[in-house]
């Protein structure tokens, strides 16, 4: 069995899969392409195709992907592909956080949208939203984590008033260290099944 994993949508995402050590295969997707036209204008479909054929003729035989907002085309396209789809982050995630009474919830508007009413959430501000998404699409989905950007995600995160906050986009994972509070991180629980 070979094992490929397409990491995030960003840079950041990318580096705490790969200091994870896992014998996987990893694989970027073309983000400043997608970047280029802005957040507003993404499809991602190309781009997962495209690291989904480069795996295909690389041999990988089972796929998962690092990027909840965009978890579903990558799964779907490993499927066309005859890449056995593994791991799910998402019904990882999911299955996780339903054990929680209350959660906090900070991720892309992509994925905020897609998160089941059984689990109990209790999601940020439209204007802390809006914050969120410019801080992943601008800054950490190309490698730029700032001191002013960390702070910022850290009022939003205290703003919520819950015991546990989930980190739901995969790019924010390269701030859980420098977290002072509980963070249940969506790529530290995906690496685990591996």
């Amino acid at each position: 069995m070979k094992i490929g994993i397409i990491t995030g949508s960003g840079l950041s995402s990318s580096l705490v899969y790969a200091r994870a050590n896992k014998d996987v295969v990893l694989r970027d997707i073309d983000l400043k392409s997608l970047l280029s036209n802005g957040c507003a204008n993404i499809n991602p479909t190309p781009y997962y195709r495209e690291v989904v054929e480069w795996f295909k003729a690389n041999g990988i035989t089972h796929g998962s992907v690092g990027c909840n907002s965009y978890n579903d085309i990558g799964m779907s396209l490993f499927k066309q592909y005859g890449i056995k789809p593994i791991n799910d982050i998402t019904e990882i995630l999911f299955r996780e956080v339903k054990k929680y009474c209350l959660v906090g919830w900070i991720s892309t508007s992509t994925f905020r949208n897609k998160i089941p009413r059984s689990i109990r959430v209790k999601h940020i501000s439209d204007s802390d939203q809006l914050i969120i998404d410019r801080i992943i699409f601008d800054e950490f989905a190309l490698g730029i984590v700032t001191e002013e950007s960390t702070n910022e995600i850290r009022r939003i995160v205290y703003s919520l008033k819950c015991e546990d906050t989930v980190f739901g986009c995969t790019d924010l994972s390269i701030l859980v260290d420098e977290m002072d509070m509980s963070i249940i991180d969506s790529v530290r629980l995906h690496l685990k099944h591996f």
